[in-house]
Order: structure tokens, then C-alpha cells, then sequence
């Protein structure tokens, strides 16, 4: 598989689907309530189009109207649902348990409300699982069925594969946190000499040099970028706030002719905020494309906290929230010339 080929996990139980669960969000549910939305193709469920995570509630009537999640299935084209409920705050059978089976009974009648089939509703604690759907004690017995963890089928295959499942969502969102700002002060002056350097205006072709360097140092991480240096890093920093610049390496990135995530995730996290931005974004926008929405909108919303004018950041969280299936979402270089423009003019 080459470094800019989607991972393929196949799952054939509902507890290779539980282990899978993480590497579909980057980390472990933690007293959650996961929705993961199938395909429908020949009667069978056919490929994961979206997962959703919401906190668990206290009390089943707190879980709220799911219609809010309506677009997301929509435009990904959900047919079914498996609801998976993450948690460790009971003990024995689940299905005895009248609080989960009000559960179970919401969370259905609401995705029939959405026009959506259920094909499973789960209870998963720490080390064993059960069907809240299935009454028959030979495949589903009262004491659960063990689960395999890291070493099921799913985790080694997306091990394999490259994903990472982190142990919850605020080890997650560290990931991307990077350097204190003190420690990006350091490239502080580099960043005045590179803009000296560059002086004003930039040439088209010198531009088009910047994005070809970039897009050329991503390839070549991390065996030659691990001692790549500060004024490089400057160089690109100031490079990539310049729109040309930046739409050529992300052009680069959507279409996956490149892997430069890890490229990126060194520099969002070694810039000072004002030229963390773009790189920030990038490193988003490639984590969506690989089928990360939940870092992808991590990523972008950080973008926003920084500059909530950056509106190419705000596609990006909006790509998320509706749900858009990012093997089928049209490459940037095929939408019309227009769309790209006002897709990101920031």
C-alpha cells in the first residue's frame, strides 16, 4: 500500500467492529455513544461511510434529538447504523438493565426517525461486549463475549496500516497541541530574515519553486527531515502564507500525490501561531482526506480559535460536520475554477 492509499480494514463481527471503532476516531470511546453508518449494497452492509461520538448521557432521557446529525448521514449516504455504547458503569448482563434498554429504544426509534435501518445496538465495557438486539444465550450469553482488544483481526490490520488509536480524546487533541510559545519564539528572528529575504513581491515562479521544495522535503520525511533546519523551517513558514504557495501544496495533498502530514505536524508545531496557521490547516485537510474526521476537526477548529477569519479552515470543519465521505468528495483540481477560488480565498 502506497503512503497516499486509504487503509482497508475489513470486519466480519460486531466485536471486530468494536476494535475498530478506535482507529476510526484516533482514540478510545470513554463513556460514549458511537454511531457507525454503513452503505447498503446487494441487501448487505458494504463500507463505514460516517462515525459519530457522543458523550453518553446520565439518564437515557437526556440523550437529546439526533435530527442533528441528519445532514451528516444524508450527505454521506448512510442506509444503517450499529450503535455501539462505550461504558464501565454497570455490571451483569446489559440487557437486564431497564436504564439501557430505554436507551436501546430511544436511540432506535430516533435513527428510524431519520430513515436510517438499525443493525445492532452494542454494549461494550472495558474487556467484554454484548448485542443488546439478540436474545439467544448460545452467541450472545448473559456473562458477554471476551474482547480481543489489541490483538483482534481490526487492530492488527490497522496497526498495520499506520492508524493509532490514542486512550482518549484529550490525548488526541495533545497530539496537535505542539511546542509552548516560548519554544516557537525561537524561530522568531528566522522568520524576520525569511521575510527579508523573500522582500515583496514574490514572483509567480519563485512561488511555484517554494510550494515544489516543500512538497519535495515531505517526501523525503522523516529519514532526511529529522535534523532538517530552523531557518528551512522558517523559509517555509513564510513561504506558505502566501495563497499560491499554500493552494499548490494543498492541491498537492487532496490528491494525495503526497504524504506531508508528518512535514506539516512539524511545522504547525514548531511556528509561532501566525504561520502555524496554514500548516495547521494542511495537516487537517490530510487527515480528513485519509479518513480522520474527528483530528481533522480538531485541527481546523484550533485554525479558528487563532483566526476565526480563516475560510478555508471553516470548509473544512463544515466537510466534517455534513458528514462528506472523503473518498467520494470530489478532488479540489476537479471542481470548476471558480469553486476553488472562493473555496480558499482566507
Amino acid at each position: 500500500m502506497s503512503s497516499c492509499e486509504l487503509p482497508q480494514i475489513r470486519v466480519g463481527n460486531p466485536g471486530e467492529l468494536i476494535e475498530t471503532v478506535p482507529y476510526l476516531m484516533g482514540f478510545h470511546p470513554i463513556e460514549s455513544l458511537t454511531l457507525v453508518g454503513f452503505s447498503i449494497e446487494f441487501g448487505r452492509p458494504h463500507r463505514v461511510t460516517v462515525t459519530v461520538r457522543l458523550d453518553l448521557p446520565g439518564r437515557p432521557e437526556q440523550l437529546g434529538d439526533l435530527t442533528a446529525l441528519t445532514q451528516a448521514f444524508r450527505t454521506s449516504r448512510t442506509d444503517a447504523v450499529v450503535a455501539i455504547v462505550h461504558t464501565d458503569r454497570f455490571t451483569g448482563d446489559p440487557r437486564s438493565r431497564p436504564e439501557l434498554r430505554e436507551l436501546q429504544d430511544r436511540v432506535v426509534w430516533s435513527l428510524h426517525g431519520l430513515a436510517l435501518d438499525v443493525i445492532d445496538v452494542l454494549v461494550a465495557k472495558a474487556d467484554r461486549w454484548w448485542s443488546m438486539c439478540c436474545e439467544q444465550l448460545e452467541c450472545c450469553p448473559a456473562e458477554g463475549t471476551s474482547r480481543a482488544g489489541a490483538s483482534s483481526t481490526a487492530a492488527v490490520q490497522a496497526t498495520y496500516a499506520g492508524l493509532v488509536a490514542l486512550p482518549d480524546r484529550q490525548a488526541l487533541a495533545e497530539s496537535i497541541t505542539g511546542s509552548t510559545p516560548a519554544e516557537r519564539a525561537v524561530l522568531a528572528p528566522l522568520l524576520v530574515e525569511a521575510r527579508r529575504r523573500r522582500g515583496d513581491p514574490v514572483d509567480r515562479a519563485a512561488q511555484r519553486a517554494d510550494g515544489a521544495a516543500i512538497l519535495e522535503a515531505a517526501r523525503s520525511y522523516p529519514a532526511e527531515l529529522a535534523t532538517i533546519a530552523d531557518d528551512d523551517l522558517a523559509w517555509f513558514g513564510v513561504a506558505l502564507t502566501e495563497l499560491p504557495v499554500r493552494d499548490l501544496v494543498w492541491l498537492a495533498i487532496d490528491a494525495r500525490a503526497v504524504d506531508a502530514t508528518a512535514l506539516l505536524h512539524l511545522l504547525h508545531t514548531r511556528l509561532p501561531d501566525e504561520y502555524a496557521l496554514t500548516p495547521l490547516f494542511l495537516y487537517g485537510w490530510a487527515q480528513w482526506r485519509a479518513g480522520s474526521g474527528t483530528l481533522a476537526l480538531m485541527a481546523a477548529e484550533q485554525v479558528l480559535a487563532i483566526d476565526p477569519g480563516y475560510s478555508a479552515a471553516r470548509l473544512l470543519v463544515e466537510a466534517v460536520r455534513r458528514g462528506l465521505d472523503p473518498q467520494r468528495t470530489p478532488a479540489l483540481a476537479d471542481l470548476p475554477r471558480a469553486g476553488r477560488r472562493r473555496a480558499g480565498r482566507s
